[in-house]
């Protein structure tokens, strides 16, 4: 969980883990009052330096819905942190719409942060 003075931000962590398979998923969600001002951008480098340095993971993945907005967060985050994505297509049925899904990764012997 990340505060703001006594306000919560947002929280985030590494689920769904794998240990056989040293394979992780990242969540994060940030208070829409908080959004735009680095927060989610600092969060993914501390979960990504956790799940590689002390966690010993080797992959870290995630998907993203593109009904939701943050899908343009996260491919912006897997360019700056050299990770791969690809386009799912009809992942969610929403509001009687399938919205395709932004699929990342992030290796550790890639990762930059």
């Amino acid at each position: 969980m990340a505060y703001s003075a006594d306000d919560l931000v947002g929280m985030g962590g590494i689920t769904n883990i794998q240990w056989e398979n040293r394979l992780g998923e990242i969540s994060l969600i940030i208070d829409p009052k908080q959004q735009g001002k680095q927060h989610g951008e600092r969060a993914v480098g501390h979960l990504l330096e956790q799940a590689f340095g002390n966690m010993g993971l080797k992959t870290v993945f995630g998907e993203c819905y593109m009904c939701n907005e943050a899908w343009k967060f996260w491919k912006k985050i897997v360019t700056e942190h050299a990770g791969q994505e690809t386009i799912l297509p009809n992942r969610k049925l929403w509001k009687g719409r399938f919205y395709d899904s932004l699929y990342f990764s992030f290796d550790a012997d890639c990762f930059v942060l």
